[in-house]
């Protein structure tokens, strides 16, 4: 397992919606690696159940989709906090 941590600007979200936000970080491995990506956070306090629901189904679909010209790459979700209400996907 490569290790990895995130650069997360907080400062200018790329999009807000109803439940959270998507912002620009920098993805960076020990080995020098770095790459641009979009973290989608979710805001707990407006997030119910049924939205989580679809956010877990939206990263499962993510997950199997792979690469497509017309769709942003999933890398990833930390879902360590997820039994609080919180899931981040990058």
């Amino acid at each position: 397992m490569i290790s990895v941590y995130l650069c997360l600007d907080l400062s200018y979200p790329l999009g807000v919606g109803a439940f959270g936000s998507v912002f620009k970080a920098q993805l960076r491995a020990k080995d020098g690696y770095e790459m641009t990506v979009a973290v989608k956070t979710i805001d707990s306090q407006k997030a119910n159940v049924t939205y989580f629901k679809a956010l877990l189904l939206e990263l499962k679909v993510m997950s199997c989709l792979g690469k497509h010209d017309h769709v942003v790459e999933f890398l990833g979700a930390s879902t360590a906090e997820i039994r609080e209400s919180r899931l981040e996907l990058d």
